[in-house]
């Protein structure tokens, strides 16, 4: 569960904690990439050192931290030199595989995992509280992360370097992040016939702009890759509630 903690902070810290001017303008100016860094890390050691044995998370926590710095200034530079639409869309993919690849590696190699806090270790003996962390993995990697995911899918299959500005943008995405959590629920609880009424509910009322062949495979596009994701994830990580 220490691994399922350190990527809830991970996914919370580069993206629900860094906004979309944030994430600008570190590529734009090295002290912001020091700022994100910095509220990356601090989120990482809130995470860690609440749960494990400090001396334990000391060096792990460095190699997480350092790394993270590393890989995004890495990004930051590939992004800067190569203004191409499947560069920075694999280039962000990529970066976020070896983040997650990262602090897998960093749990087992220093087996985090023997080194529990006593109150950690006994809360675990309750099975809420590990449906909670797994639920809360869920949820963190299927709102903002998903959306930006979604987004930058677009703006590769456009063939533009920035995501594509929408009409809505913010209630396209809220509608977007509403329905992977409703999947999600659906899922972790077996009742995946209520997909089907949710895919349903959200075509009809869109159902006058499906006229429009851009906004239909736009739509088509952003809503099997948006299920895609809430179905796998929740069915990876429901094999631990």
């Amino acid at each position: 569960m220490i691994l399922f903690l350190l990527l809830i902070a991970h996914f919370l810290a580069d993206f629900t904690f860094q906004p979309k001017v944030l994430a600008k303008k570190k590529a734009e100016s090295f002290k912001f990439l020091l700022l994100h860094s910095a509220i990356y890390a601090a989120v990482i050691s809130a995470a860690g050192f609440t749960v494990t044995e400090p001396e334990a998370m000391l060096l792990p926590f460095a190699v997480i931290a350092l790394s993270h710095f590393m890989l995004d200034w890495l990004r930051v530079l590939t992004d800067g030199k190569f203004k191409n639409a499947a560069v920075h869309f694999w280039s962000f993919v990529i970066d976020q595989a070896l983040h997650v690849l990262i602090l897998a590696g960093v749990y087992f190699l220093f087996g985090l995992g023997e080194h529990k806090l006593a109150w950690f270790e006994n809360a675990l003996r309750w099975t809420f509280v590990v449906e909670l962390i797994v639920t809360g993995l869920i949820f963190a990697i299927i709102w903002d992360p998903a959306s930006i995911f979604v987004k930058k899918l677009f703006a590769y299959l456009s063939g533009q370097v920035e995501e594509p500005e929408h009409d809505e943008p913010r209630t396209g995405s809220l509608i977007g992040k509403l329905e992977r959590m409703i999947i999600a629920v659906l899922v972790i609880f077996e009742q995946l016939g209520g997909i089907g009424f949710v895919l349903t509910a959200k075509s009809i009322a869109r159902f006058k702009q499906f006229e429009e062949r851009g906004f239909a495979e736009k739509y088509l596009v952003g809503t099997l890759a948006s299920t895609f994701i809430a179905m796998v994830v929740s069915l990876i990580l429901r094999v631990y509630i």
